[in-house]
């Protein structure tokens, strides 16, 4: 992976493309490199399956319709994660082949410099799909622990323009990072042949350095902490919800709606609930790993891209980048087993003629 990324974005990215080469720290050269190759090998089937599974569940979403807001927060977040993957495999693919051939490749365009570029569009939809997860944590949070207040808040108009709204701020985070660099035609005299380049601005410091303040540290640390505190309350609510449901059903058996009342969540309720938590808690062990990860490289300075433990570093990137991938691909699993109109509307699209 390019070694000049932040620990954070190589772990979104996944554009890690070269071993380094002395056996240093921990792991030696030729371990590294055998580990390397199996990861990468792992890497494109989870990217290329994610793609599949969002855009089936953009499909589904579709078809189900948008008169819910929950639907539509899910169907936004599926189209980011589709948009993010689609980037991703586009220069997974050439790193990949390098990598598993064990010798250079004559491209007629170095995949490293599209690498260096294109990398940025996949960061982008990647932190989006953060401040959806997030927003979907909230708005769940407050309609079941505070469901007097916000019941009503949350509503679909509302929902549309607080999706708009965050697309609007992170493409406005990351416009000054993707304009301060393009690619240009150049000519080498010596082979004479002309490739693309990337070219960065003068500004490209400065505006990198601003890029890992916000959007490397404070979104998405503000963000993780936001979807511990809801996890943490829906965990709760949820488990509430279960123990009066028990109680109110076994002291009182012949009244099947007693249980209902009193729990204040209806069987729908509590199964967007677990989906939310599922979804937020996916999100929350992934970048658990990544902070780990920053602050063993803050407390061991060697274990970084350059430094003693490099090999571990790099292999330690790609088992998260791997994460990083499943977060983004396996929210079907979720939606299938926890949104009934989901389950019914994707056996209808593939089983034809099957009901549910």
């Amino acid at each position: 992976m390019d070694t000049a990324l932040d620990n954070t974005t190589a772990a979104v990215a996944g554009v890690e493309a070269r071993v380094q080469v002395q056996a240093l720290g921990l792991i030696d050269y030729n371990t590294t490199i055998l580990l390397t190759k199996v990861l990468y090998g792992i890497c494109i089937p989870i990217a290329f399956s994610g793609i599949v599974m969002n855009t089936v569940n953009t499909l589904v979403f579709a078809r189900i319709g948008m008169r819910d807001s929950v639907n539509v927060s899910f169907f936004a977040l599926s189209i980011s994660d589709l948009v993010y993957l689609s980037f991703t495999l586009s220069y997974l693919i050439p790193s990949t082949l390098t990598i598993i051939s064990g010798r250079p490749i004559k491209w007629l365009q170095s995949p490293y410099t599209l690498n260096s570029y294109i990398v940025w569009y996949a960061v982008l939809f990647y932190d989006l799909s953060i401040l959806i997860t997030t927003y979907i944590a909230v708005a769940r949070c407050c309609c079941v622990t505070l469901a007097l207040q916000f019941r009503s808040f949350f509503t679909l108009s509302r929902t549309y323009t607080v999706l708009g709204v965050l697309s609007v701020v992170c493409l406005a985070l990351h416009i000054p990072l993707i304009a301060s660099q393009n690619l240009q035609w150049k000519t080498d005299k010596k082979t004479n042949t002309t490739k693309l380049t990337l070219v960065r601005s003068g500004a490209y410091p400065d505006v990198q350095y601003f890029h890992d303040i916000t959007n490397r540290n404070v979104v998405p640390y503000t963000c993780l902490a936001i979807n511990i505190t809801c996890l943490a309350a829906l965990t709760f609510t949820l488990k509430s919800a279960t123990q009066t449901r028990n109680m109110m059903a076994s002291s009182a058996p012949t009244d099947d709606n007693s249980g209902k009342k009193q729990s204040k969540l209806s069987t729908k309720d509590i199964q967007v609930v677990k989906a939310v938590s599922l979804v937020a808690a996916m999100f929350v062990f992934c970048s658990l790993l990544t902070t780990i990860k920053a602050l063993v490289r803050r407390a061991i300075p060697e274990y970084d891209s350059r430094g003693q433990y490099r090999n571990l570093f790099q292999l330690t990137t790609g088992v998260m980048t791997i994460f990083t991938y499943l977060n983004a691909s396996v929210n079907i699993t979720v939606y299938y087993h926890f949104n009934t109109k989901y389950r019914q509307s994707l056996i209808e699209i593939f089983c034809k003629g099957k009901k549910p």
